[in-house]
């Protein structure tokens, strides 16, 4: 097992080489790709493992490497200020959309009875908030929102230190309510689609400056995680300590459910049914009560013993809720069928973004479809399949594409020129 590990390992380093010998872009798809599936599983390195779960995480790897045929050799400094937007009608319209997104966080503290109830229950924000969607849509577009400000404002011919103040005001609001939701994604991401986005938009992002970033974003993200469940942690039973042993660490997320699906027996096969929860999870329950349960639920249910109480549920990653759904062999082949076809998906946007000279006409728009695919894309391996359908499209790309719509109907236009640095 441990030969098998230095190989992975190795192959690992050499997807990254070969990467970076064709391509100097530090967030082209494939960098992105090992880097997510580096993170969430190199605890894979340190623990005891099944040969399963081994092999699936080899063949997650190999993916990747397909995907080295598809990612196009590029400089970044030829797509960096190219183009520049005139954007002020555009400021308006984002903190328009935002104001309902705080007006729901408020509700929502609110019907929590006061802010230090409503911080003490967010490690039961999945049962708290059951109903409550359209509530939760509002507040979960305002990072993509933000991050389109950001994208924006450095590409804004007419920027002044008014515009540039207003821009931090917003993001003082986001990380607001970023920290009022508990979710570490919520900034974590938000803060590395900003480095990504300059690193197109204004000029490439230096190895060091990228590294110092994600060390900041993970410990960010711990902390944060360790101090939603330590406010939780007076309302909790002692059956949430497996609840803390998972969340204690990002470095397991691709691995737990691997490990729990070849533990136990496969049973009650969905057949597909956790994936039509993309389309039923929008019907109320009440309209719906046999409605199928996410692959999260399901997993949680059945094959984690339900220990989490409903207060939470374990996400399953592709090759799991595969399993789930088709049994071992027909589940392993496609779980790893989806990863490869959605891999190369990225890959493809990705080459129409830095070659196409169409797509670089809205490259403030473009580079946030990029981030959010690529970020998807990534998140399959190791997330629920609904959870990442329906929150890139509601969070992630609704967002985008009515600020789109405004800029290419209502807004100033599409100039061409350099950044203005005023």
């Amino acid at each position: 097992m441990d030969y098998v590990k230095l190989f992975i390992a190795i192959l690992s380093f050499a997807i990254v080489l070969c990467s970076w010998s064709s391509n100097k872009d530090l967030f082209s798809p494939v960098k992105i790709y090992m880097l997510y599936s580096v993170f969430f599983y190199s605890g894979i390195y340190v623990n005891e493992v099944q040969w399963q779960t081994l092999f699936c995480y080899l063949l997650t790897i190999l993916s990747v490497a397909v995907c080295l045929y598809f990612e196009p050799k590029f400089n970044v400094e030829s797509l960096s200020s190219s183009h520049v937007l005139n954007c002020n009608k555009v400021y308006g319209f984002i903190w328009f959309l935002t104001i309902p997104g705080i007006v729901a966080k408020c509700y929502l503290i609110y019907l929590s009875g006061g802010l230090a109830e409503y911080i003490s229950s967010l490690v039961f924000r999945v049962r708290d908030w059951a109903g409550l969607g359209p509530v939760t849509l509002l507040f979960g577009i305002v990072p993509a929102l933000n991050l389109l400000y950001f994208n924006f404002i450095f590409m804004d011919t007419h920027r002044t230190k008014t515009k540039v103040f207003l821009y931090g005001v917003h993001f003082c609001v986001f990380l607001s309510i970023g920290l009022l939701t508990g979710s570490r994604s919520f900034i974590a991401t938000i803060i590395f689609g900003q480095v990504l986005s300059y690193n197109y938009i204004v000029r490439p992002v230096k190895i060091k400056w990228a590294a110092i970033a994600f060390v900041g974003i993970s410990l960010f993200a711990g902390v944060l995680g360790a101090i939603r469940d330590d406010f939780g942690s007076v309302a909790t039973t002692g059956d949430l300590d497996f609840d803390k042993k998972l969340e204690s660490t990002h470095t397991t997320y691709g691995i737990i459910p691997l490990e729990i699906i070849f533990s136990t027996n496969v049973e009650e096969l969905q057949l597909g049914a956790t994936y039509l929860t993309v389309f039923t999870n929008l019907i109320p329950r009440v309209l719906y009560p046999s409605k199928p349960n996410t692959g999260g639920v399901v997993f949680t249910e059945v094959y984690a013993g339900n220990q989490l109480q409903g207060l939470s549920n374990l996400a399953t990653g592709s090759i799991t809720e595969g399993v789930m759904n088709f049994g071992l062999l027909g589940g392993v082949f496609f779980g790893v069928l989806i990863n490869l076809l959605l891999f190369i998906v990225g890959c493809i946007f990705y080459r129409l973004m830095v070659l196409n000279k169409g797509l670089k006409s809205f490259l403030a728009v473009n580079v946030i479809l990029y981030f959010y695919l690529v970020i998807a894309v990534s998140r399959f391996s190791y997330s629920e399949f609904t959870d990442v359908v329906l929150t890139t499209l509601t969070s992630a790309l609704f967002p985008v594409w009515l600020v789109y719509l405004w800029v290419k109907y209502r807004g100033n236009g599409i100039v061409r020129g350099k950044v203005c640095n005023n």
